[in-house]
């Protein structure tokens, strides 16, 4: 199967009144449709209380740039907090990120003064 993805984030004023008046579950339908339309699917759509978020979604997709597309995509509308936004890479992602940092040589910090 495809990796999945845990991802956090907080609706924006506007994003919340939104949901307020269509409800979680046309909510939750968008969310999946828009997993759909990226080649994914959502597992999981939660709603979190007392948190510094305001929901965490399970999706199932190609690869981490299909999810950093979706989410940016979502973070445009301007429902979202930006500030409050989070996404779990999957092991073998973060493994080959790790794999590709320890390529990178040619960076150089800024000099000190």
């Amino acid at each position: 199967g495809m990796p999945t993805y845990l991802m956090f984030a907080r609706y924006s004023p506007a994003g919340l009144q939104a949901v307020l008046e269509t409800g979680m579950v046309a909510r939750r339908e968008a969310v999946a449709k828009g997993a759909e339309a990226a080649g994914g699917r959502l597992l999981r759509f939660d709603m979190l209380v007392g948190s510094t978020y305001d929901f965490m979604q399970l999706i199932e997709a190609p690869d981490a740039a299909t999810v950093l597309a979706v989410m940016a995509r979502a973070a445009a509308s301007g429902s979202f907090d930006s500030d409050r936004q989070l996404i779990e890479l999957c092991e073998l992602e973060a493994f080959d990120a790790q794999r590709a940092a320890a390529g990178v040589t040619a960076y150089q910090p800024p000099a000190s003064s």
